[in-house]
Parts: C-alpha cells; sequence; structure tokens
C-alpha cells in the first residue's frame, strides 16, 4: 500500500496523533522553526527549501542534503506573496511540503497558512487542515484517498485499536 505523505509544520507534531495514523501515512518536515521539536522516527526529513544555516535545525546524522537542494521551488515567491513576506519560514514549511508532493499539509497556523488555504490548496495541490479543528475532515479525507476496501477496514481498524489502548 502507498501511504499517503503528509507534511507536519512545528505545532502540528503530537505523538499520539503521530502513531494512530503512522500505519496509513508517511509524515514529513523540515524542522526550520525551532531546534525544540517533537522528535519521532515517524517523521521523515522533507525537502528543504530556501533554508540559511540559523533555519537548519538538525543534526549532522539527520542532513542527507547539500546546500544546492536547499533551493525554493517555483512556487515559493507566489506562496511569499499569498501568506505575506513576513512569514518566511510558514513560507518555507509550504514549499518543503510542495518540493517533498505531500498530498496533505497539517498546521496549527490559522492566521497565515490556514486563512489562505483555499488559495493555496489548488496553487499546491495539497490539501491543508488544521491539527485541531479539521480531524475529522482529515480522516474522511484519508478514506477517500485509499484504495479499496481491505485498506478501508485496515485504516478503520486501526483508528479503534489505537483509540481503545490509549483509554
Amino acid at each position: 500500500m502507498n501511504k499517503i505523505k503528509v507534511y507536519l509544520d512545528s505545532g502540528a507534531t503530537d505523538k499520539k496523533f503521530i502513531k494512530k495514523y503512522c500505519y496509513i501515512c508517511d509524515f514529513y518536515q523540515y524542522p526550520c522553526d525551532s531546534a525544540h521539536r517533537t522528535k519521532s522516527s515517524s517523521i521523515n526529513l522533507a525537502y528543504p527549501s530556501e533554508v540559511q544555516w540559523r533555519d537548519a535545525n538538525i543534526s549532522w546524522a539527520e542532513d542527507s542534503y547539500t546546500w544546492g537542494d536547499c533551493k525554493g521551488s517555483i512556487l515559493l515567491s507566489e506562496i511569499k506573496n499569498i501568506i505575506g513576506k513576513n512569514n518566511r519560514r510558514d513560507a518555507l514549511h509550504l514549499d518543503s511540503a510542495y518540493k517533498t508532493n505531500c498530498s496533505i499539509f497539517l498546521t496549527s497556523d490559522k492566521k497565515d497558512i490556514y486563512s489562505n488555504k483555499k488559495i493555496l490548496e489548488p496553487l499546491l495541490k495539497i490539501k491543508i487542515f488544521h491539527i485541531n479543528q479539521d480531524i475529522n475532515e482529515f480522516e474522511l479525507h484519508l478514506k477517500a484517498t485509499l484504495d479499496g476496501p481491505l485498506i478501508y477496514h485496515k485504516f478503520n481498524k486501526q483508528i479503534l485499536d489505537t483509540e481503545t489502548s490509549s483509554r
């Protein structure tokens, strides 16, 4: 089964959430906000976008990219125009998700990213969900995206198993 690629911005890295969906989603992030991030073996390193040395909050062991890989995509300037040039790191997260071919972007940012999702989604071809407000919509989107009834059944079983074991 091909897993769904999901980008997590720095405020959307809840360990319980990741554990719940790690069987059907591959999670990605480029930690350009803070060195104090949730570290999990379930979060893959996304392609960086126009990262500066001060943004690269990763260890040498984690890093497999060259400075040549750190260029922005052809959409970065348009992303910055939409969410505001003062929101550089938010733009880097969105562009990293685009460069990594993620189909979902989870955010905790209501102001710059979420409020512009109607413009950003068709541009990037990425569905944007708020980590706290849109969980039901996120799950419905996952179910609609997954192939076939067997995978759908496995998805539901995983959700039920996770909810039962966390009580």
